[in-house]
């Protein structure tokens, strides 16, 4: 008897299925969305994990580095401001010590300069054979006619030979018959310049008996009483006792006025100018 054998063959429905199955699942549009679903996942689920603990890692390490460089660069702009400070300072003391030291200069270098005055009298030496009450003719007869200048009327000035005066200029009264004052000027090429006066006779003489601004005045033991002023800082002038700088008289003039409060010596002035004046009034 003969083996019956099963067909091999499917029904065409059970084909035409598996066929339809297979055949969508191997779309290229479909793998590619399945790749894309795994990349994504794979993406969302250990990648991006992955790379954000990374980047808040580099992130902190970074936040160090700033905060580290913040502290450096603050470190340094306290120790510049520090230096800064002290430059400061010590440029201040410098200053200072430049000051003092030529304070100190300037007065090595007058203490250095031999007293140019005759002592109590204030002529200068060997220009003191001229003297306040000193008349034309002895003026003619101590210097060269060369050397004196008669131009203008009133006074004389006279070129000599001095280490600190280069000429003097001898004033007449209004009888031109004596002198009242003389004005001794300084020799600009010679060691004292006119700044140099006020403490030369500060030096020699002392504290003034009367100042006003830039003016000063001191009454000498001399014979004739004279009076040594300093005007402007600088002039050199010497007065005969019974007259005044014209400096002194503006000032005496205001003597008496409302507002007007003299101090010292000045006060003890005015008070015996302001009784002249009365009594002169009372003999007119």
């Amino acid at each position: 008897m003969a083996t019956v054998k099963r067909s091999s063959l499917r029904k065409p429905s059970q084909v035409r299925g598996n066929a339809t199955e297979s055949s969508w699942r191997d779309h290229p549009v479909v793998v590619a969305s399945i790749a894309v679903a795994a990349t994504l996942t794979l993406m969302g689920g250990v990648i991006f994990p992955l790379l954000t603990a990374h980047l808040s890692s580099e992130n902190s390490e970074l936040r160090k580095v700033a905060d580290a460089k913040g502290e450096e660069i603050g470190g340094l702009k306290k120790q510049l401001d520090g230096l800064e400070l002290k430059l400061v300072a010590e440029k201040a003391a410098f200053q200072k010590l430049e000051h003092e030291k030529t304070k100190i200069a300037e007065e090595f270098r007058l203490a250095t300069i031999e007293n140019p005055f005759i002592l109590p009298s204030g002529y200068p030496k060997g220009l003191d054979t001229i003297r306040i009450g000193s008349t034309p003719a002895e003026v003619e007869a101590a210097f060269p006619e060369a050397q004196i200048d008669k131009n203008v009327e009133g006074f004389w000035s006279v070129k000599v030979t001095h280490p600190i005066f280069s000429s003097a200029t001898y004033y007449f009264g209004s009888d031109n018959r004596a002198i009242t004052h003389i004005l001794f000027h300084t020799n600009y090429q010679g060691p004292v310049k006119d700044k140099d006066i006020l403490p030369l006779v500060k030096r020699h003489f002392g504290r003034p008996k009367i100042s006003i601004d830039e003016n000063y005045l001191w009454i000498t033991a001399g014979a004739q009483k004279e009076e040594i002023s300093v005007e402007d800082g600088q002039l050199f002038i010497i007065y005969g006792k019974d007259m005044l700088p014209n400096w002194l008289v503006r000032a005496l003039t205001r003597c008496g006025r409302p507002g007007y409060a003299p101090e010292g010596d000045l006060k003890a002035l005015c008070e015996r100018f302001t009784k002249q004046k009365t009594q002169a009034k009372k003999e007119r």
